[in-house]
């Protein structure tokens, strides 16, 4: 019973491909020595704060204060958010280099307008997938110790994108960071 009538290779035949996200190095330093050379493909600097689209593997430019604002658009928009826009319809996870973190940003696609671009922007961090010997992560590089990739974390990170949940990670584990003050449209 149930026979199926389709070739093995019929998702070869489509153009079909298995849902990933960029995968990173093993080792966090190789990432971190590479992402010294690499340039923005906008405005085709070395970014101040580097940081790659887990979905594509692009490197844009995170905010990096006032010099983030090489990359923004009309409206305001820093570099991620516009990529979140383009790349995965307003949501994206970015790997903040410098930083060992990871930021997902939900955008306001269909804003026009700087405030509505603001109000409609959120975002919220989650576990990086680099950990130390001890397991526990190193955000913001202040302790120094080599960090390994965790596969189940970057495994988490997969499940979140290939079951469309990124947006619900962004309203719950950002809910008490989407403080309106806080603009996640700069990113």
């Amino acid at each position: 019973a149930g026979v199926s009538v389709l070739p093995l290779e019929w998702g070869g035949l489509l153009g079909w491909q298995q849902p990933s996200i960029t995968r990173l190095p093993t080792h966090f330093h190789e990432l971190l020595r590479d992402s010294a050379t690499l340039r923005c493909g906008k405005c085709k600097t070395v970014p101040r704060e580097p940081a790659i689209c887990m979905v594509c593997g692009c490197l844009v430019c995170g905010p990096a204060g006032q010099h983030g604002a090489c990359c923004n658009d009309s409206l305001d928009r820093g570099e991620c958010t516009q990529h979140a826009i383009k790349c995965g319809a307003g949501v994206a996870p970015f790997m903040f280099i410098k930083q060992c973190t990871v930021l997902l940003l939900r955008a306001s696609v269909e804003a026009t307008a700087k405030y509505a671009v603001k109000q409609g922007s959120a975002g919220a961090r989650l576990a990086t997938p680099y950990l130390d010997l001890f397991g526990e992560e190193d955000v913001g590089l202040r302790r120094g110790k080599p960090l390994m990739m965790c596969e189940a974390r970057h495994k988490r990170l997969l499940w979140l994108w290939v079951t469309h949940k990124l947006r619900g990670e962004v309203a719950r584990a950002g809910s008490g960071q989407n403080r309106p003050d806080n603009n996640w449209s700069s990113f």
